[in-house]
């Protein structure tokens, strides 16, 4: 009975002490578990601050929205180029910022709907020409890529879309057909004065012969000197060609052939990484200065890197440059199709491989170098075409 007695009370203090102990480990669970609590939050933070960051500092323009259509996210880029505060886009339709309409109606989609989380819905759209419209109304060309999230079952949940700015490019490609409508112009004006010139001094000289031999024949004499005034008129016409084509060989001056080398390539460099053709650059430090027309050496340089981009799909363009003595040299290849079997032809007037070409901007340029003194060369880079293009510019030191 004692002995029951003592278990019993063993027994009681024992649960006692467990119970006097809960206090102190449920303390402990609850201090473990919030700061458990605490770092998936610290580290919820931490992520949700790396993905904000992510998206701020994106050149390129980010929206997302949901399966209505609905904005629910933007990035830094898109609020600067669209003129739009964050708060004012947030919740609004996709329509606020650009609409496929127009696209539409002008059959370069072949949608039913304008709602792009609709349009995603049907198939994503890649790197689509259309416009953004800010908040004063302009419209910004971009290229627009689209795909679509969806849950487990399928839904479409939300529509990511991205879009980078075609302003700087379409300048580029405009400065381009600029630079070879130009020198189309003045190699056609030197033609066309050219041709007219040679029979018009023999006109001027017979007519003057042929006064001589009708003088007291008043009438006769009038008649040649009316034909007279007209070649002269004819004459100053195709002076006023002559000039518009010479009018840019008259500014030759000292220049420096690396300023203008890194002008073209910051012109094209933009415009090449988007197509996927990398620019690999070799200039010396020092290259001396030359007496030249720099608009004349920039249309150069234009005019083979346009060539070498027409030619590939992606690839590589590499831009070399080298000094000597007498000359300068600048190279300019690329891993494209090649020159085919004559090389040389290329430097023919009025022949192409391109649809649209005009094949004379390569022998405006090989004539453009040999009047500064210098010369070009074509060839392929190996033994088969197929191993891509290299042009040689041959740039006088002496002039």
């Amino acid at each position: 009975m004692v002995a029951l007695a003592v278990l019993t009370l063993f027994s009681l203090t024992l649960v006692f002490q467990c119970f006097r102990a809960l206090p102190m480990f449920l303390e402990d669970k609850v201090t473990e578990r919030t700061a458990c609590l605490k770092k998936a939050g610290e580290d919820l933070r931490v992520e949700k601050e790396y993905s904000e960051n992510i998206l701020s500092t994106m050149t390129d323009s980010l929206v997302v929205t949901d399966s209505s259509g609905k904005i629910v996210t933007v990035n830094r880029a898109i609020c600067r180029v669209l003129e739009y505060e964050k708060c004012d886009l947030l919740g609004q339709p996709i329509d606020t910022i650009f609409s496929l309409k127009e696209e539409i109606d002008a059959g370069r989609l072949d949608f039913m709907e304008t709602s792009l989380a609709k349009l995603i819905a049907e198939k994503p759209i890649v790197d689509l020409n259309t416009f953004f419209k800010s908040k004063s109304d302009k419209r910004i060309p971009i290229g627009l890529s689209s795909s679509a999230m969806r849950d487990e079952n399928g839904n479409l949940t939300a529509v990511v879309s991205v879009a980078h700015d075609l302003t700087e490019r379409i300048k580029t490609q405009e400065a381009i057909t600029r630079f070879e409508r130009d020198a189309a112009t003045g190699r056609l004006s030197a033609m066309v004065a050219h041709q007219i010139n040679n029979p018009l001094a023999v006109m001027n000289m017979r007519i003057d012969q042929l006064r001589e031999d009708m003088e007291g024949n008043e009438q006769a004499v009038h008649s040649a000197d009316t034909i007279k005034r007209q070649i002269v008129r004819i004459s100053k016409t195709v002076k006023s060609l002559l000039g518009y084509s010479r009018e840019k060989h008259a500014a030759r001056k000292k220049v420096l052939v690396k300023d203008i080398l890194e002008n073209v390539i910051s012109l094209f460099e933009p415009f090449l990484t988007s197509k996927g053709i990398q620019l690999e650059v070799d200039v010396p430090e020092y290259v001396p200065e030359i007496i030249a027309d720099s608009s004349d050496i920039q249309e150069i340089m234009v005019n083979l890197i346009e060539n070498a981009r027409q030619a590939m799909n992606f690839g590589t363009i590499w831009i070399r440059c080298t000094v000597s003595e007498k000359e300068i040299e600048i190279i300019v290849e690329d891993d494209g199709p090649g020159l085919g079997d004559n090389p040389l032809k290329v430097f023919d007037p009025y022949f192409t491989t391109k649809a649209e070409g005009t094949g004379i901007g390569l022998s405006i340029a090989k004539e453009t170098c040999v009047s500064q003194g210098g010369d070009m060369f074509a060839e392929n880079r190996g033994d088969k075409p197929s191993l891509g293009a290299r042009f040689r510019v041959i740039l006088a030191r002496d002039l």
